[in-house]
Parts: structure tokens; sequence; C-alpha cells
């Protein structure tokens, strides 16, 4: 939602929107690669191997995500699918895409930035030049990091839409540090579903598609964001925009794994009260992520008839 009523007036976000598309897609495929459906899995390998294209595309730094991902079920794959055939699919499907894929990214980044490896970071309009932006990395980075990724909460108060993105500036860093309407991870409750991977790591097996398995890549994925996170962070700073572009995908395996250790049958009170938690925590979720896009200059500016519209709904006798 932060997302989506932010690039109702802006093409800035358009690369954010593109790189949830590919990833979400690119889950989707690998998952099915993984199933015991046979249908169509030349198709869905070579579908993959373009995702991975699209996702370097729109956000080069989320390539590890992907990787964080995808890596640790190679060997199952191959396992499931026999060394020979699955090495024979991967080089006739996986494989050519992803070298065409690569070649003509280089190509495009070298004509426009004279290098293969530059996507234009270092050429986007901005208030300094990004070419002399250097990537500090300390101790006080690292604690600074650490508080505005997780800690940092949203202010709360009594004026719509109640959760208020933090705006407040800190000490100068010693160099250029983007600090804007921020919130930390810990402000979505449900980003602690990826929590319960920690009960789906008994008895692992490399070679077995197992709940043990989908534990590990909980992990594996996680770790991922968070280098993902502080590489952005060194390099430029926090912004929302910079969480909740992963804040979704630690979510989705959050509940992959609450899913994997809910009880079939909700017989005792402990049960019933894990499922209540569970509902609590969702419904608040999706309550701040409805409200929160509200808080956006952006949104008021663009639609303010529609702004008092839901601000009157919610408090009809504020006015």
């Amino acid at each position: 939602m932060v997302l989506t009523f932010q690039a109702m007036t802006t093409f800035y976000q358009l690369k954010y929107f593109m790189n949830m598309i590919a990833m979400a897609w690119f889950i989707v495929c690998v998952l099915y690669l993984l199933s015991d459906n046979h249908k169509f899995k030349n198709i869905i390998l070579l579908c993959a191997a373009c995702l991975i294209v699209v996702i370097v595309h729109s956000r080069p730094s989320t390539l590890l995500l992907a990787a964080g991902f995808s890596v640790p079920l190679i060997y199952p794959y191959i396992t499931a699918n026999g060394t020979r055939t699955a090495l024979l699919t991967l080089t006739k499907y996986a494989i050519p895409p992803l070298i065409i894929g690569a070649a003509l990214t280089m190509l495009f980044n070298y004509i426009r930035f004279d290098s293969v490896f530059e996507f234009g970071v270092n050429y986007q309009i901005s208030m300094f030049d990004t070419k002399l932006q250097g990537r500090v990395i300390s101790y006080s980075i690292f604690s600074d990091f650490i508080y505005h990724t997780f800690i940092e909460p949203f202010e709360l108060n009594k004026t719509f839409p109640f959760f208020h993105l933090q705006q407040a500036q800190y000490a100068d860093f010693g160099f250029y540090h983007y600090l804007n309407s921020r919130g930390g991870l810990n402000a979505f409750p449900a980003i602690y579903f990826v929590l319960a991977a920690c009960f789906l790591l008994k008895d692992f097996n490399f070679k077995k598609i197992s709940l043990s398995l989908l534990g590990w890549i909980t992990c594996t994925v996680t770790i991922a964001v968070l280098i993902t996170i502080f590489a952005v962070y060194t390099k430029i700073g926090m912004y929302i925009l910079y969480n909740t572009e992963f804040n979704w995908i630690l979510m989705l395996f959050g509940f992959m794994a609450i899913f994997a250790i809910l009880p079939r049958k909700f017989a005792s009170p402990a049960s019933i009260a894990f499922l209540g938690l569970f509902i609590f925590i969702c419904l608040k979720t999706i309550a701040i992520s409805v409200l929160l896009p509200f808080d956006f200059d952006v949104l008021r500016d663009a639609n303010p008839d529609f702004y008092l519209t839901i601000q009157y709904a919610f408090q009809p006798f504020h006015y």
C-alpha cells in the first residue's frame, strides 16, 4: 500500500513494482518446479530464468535476495529429477536466457553509462553528486542501521492517519546520509512471523523437499534481505521505501512457516490462543499498511478531496 499510493503520481516507484512482481512470479515458478506436477516444467524454468533478468534490470541489489531463495533449492531439484536430466534441462532452458540477458544488460549499461556494471546509481538526479558519495562502514553506522531498520517505531497520535512516519533528523554523519520518512521493520507486526522458521529446522536434509528446508530457506532469505538493506543504508541512508520493498517477502516466508506449524485442529486452549494472536497480528499489520500511505504529502497533494473523504470517515467529529 505504501508503494501503491506513492506511485500514483511518480514514476520513481515503477521499478519497485516491477521488481516485486518479477520476484513474486520467480518464487511461484521455482516452487512449481519443485512440485510433483510435471506439466510445462521446461517452460516454467525458462520463465524463471527470464524473470531473473527482469529482477536485475529493475533492482540489481535484489539479485542477492533471489539467490538466497533459489540457490538452496538447486541441489534438491537435481536430486529429485536425476543429475543428468536436471543438468541437461538447466543447460537447455535456464542458462541460455541468463547468458543472453546478462550480455544485453552489460551492453546497455556500457552504451549508456560507459561501464558494464553501472546501472545508473551514480547518475541519478539528486541534490548531491552520487559519484562522490563514499560508503562508510563503522560501529556508529551499524548501530544506527539496527535502530532505523528494525526498532524505530511510527509516531502515534490522535490525528488521521494515526500512524505517522518518523521525520526527525539526526546529527551529521560526516557525509551525506538520507534519513527521511522512516519506520522500522518492527513497526509491521507480521514481520515476526519469520521467527516461526526456527521451529522448522529439525531433521534438515538437503536432498529432500521438506518443511525443514523451508525453514532454512527462510533463514537464507532473511540474511539476504539484511545484507541488501545494509548495503543500501551505508550508501544512501534510510527511507520507508527501502524497508517496504523487502518486508513483503519476509512476511510471505513467515506466513509459509506459520501455516506449516499451525495445528490442524484447534482443540486446546493454547492452540486457540495462538490462532487468535495470529489473526490479531494480521489485522493490525493490515490496518497499518492501509492507513500509513495517507501520511504522505504525495497523496494529499495529488487528490485532496479523496484524502479529506477518507479522513472524515475515520474522524467524523474532527471538523
